[in-house]
């Protein structure tokens, strides 16, 4: 458990570390010079940007170590579980 906690509190710092700080400027807005040509459709008014997919990235990784974790966890506690911590009784 201490494993997917740590994971977590990097994947946190590492999040932290690509959000912009707040006395930051803003980034400057793109412009879109012509419309777009094809047969696509607009996507409804979401914008990725290469920030925003890799923060997406992060934060899936960091799900995926922390269900992991506690997947081996649970693991662990079914097959032995004489490991559970004992509480004394009133």
């Amino acid at each position: 458990m201490e494993e997917a906690t740590e994971l977590f509190q990097i994947q946190q710092r590492m999040i932290q570390g690509m959000l912009p700080s707040p006395g930051a400027p803003p980034p400057p807005q793109r412009t879109v010079s012509a419309a777009p040509t094809g047969g696509t459709a607009p996507a409804l008014g979401i914008q990725l940007s290469d920030d925003s997919l890799g923060v997406g990235l992060v934060a899936l990784g960091a799900a995926a170590g922390l269900l992991a974790a506690l997947l081996r966890r649970s693991d662990e506690l079914r097959r032995s579980p004489s490991s559970l911590p004992r509480t004394p009784s009133p």
